[in-house]
């Protein structure tokens, strides 16, 4: 079973999403906070971390069969996993912008220089993923090390 795309599940997603709020001019802010997200990258820096994250755990876990991680269930967890997050950061900016800070972002972002640098994070996000996961791996060593031996 083939993960979902955030991009294309985006419209569901956020057709689902109780209470986003309507705002004066008819449209609702959800338009804007589809198009925020698309032109920062957010949807698909959720997907590549969480597939960041999954490669993680394949790692981790190397006696799973393949069929282990091909199983609907797993590819389902991974899915509703980028989906809560997503669903979290349209809540967030739901309820933390009005519709004409959106706008105002949306514009912004649509500008080259913006698109300029937004290329640039997106390429050095890879690295950057991937240093915090080793972080985590180093931080979770030196824990369970901590919770093994004990502090008296």
């Amino acid at each position: 079973m083939k993960p979902i795309s955030l991009r294309l599940a985006l419209p569901l997603v956020l057709l689902l999403l109780p209470g986003l709020s309507a705002c004066d001019e008819g449209n609702y802010k959800r338009d804007m906070i589809l198009e925020y997200l698309d032109y920062v990258g957010i949807i698909q820096s959720i997907d590549r971390t969480t597939e960041s994250m999954r490669l993680e755990y394949v790692a981790a876990y190397p006696s799973l069969p393949t069929a282990f991680w091909d199983d609907p269930r797993v590819v389902a967890l991974f899915d509703n996993y980028k989906i809560g997050v997503l669903r979290s950061y349209t809540e967030a900016l739901d309820d933390g912008l009005t519709y004409q800070e959106l706008e105002f972002l949306v514009d912004f972002y649509s500008t080259e220089d913006a698109r300029r640098a937004i290329a640039l994070w997106q390429r050095i996000e890879p690295t950057m993923v991937a240093t915090s996961l080793e972080a985590g791996r180093e931080f979770s060593a030196e824990w369970t090390s901590l919770v093994e031996e004990g502090v008296d």
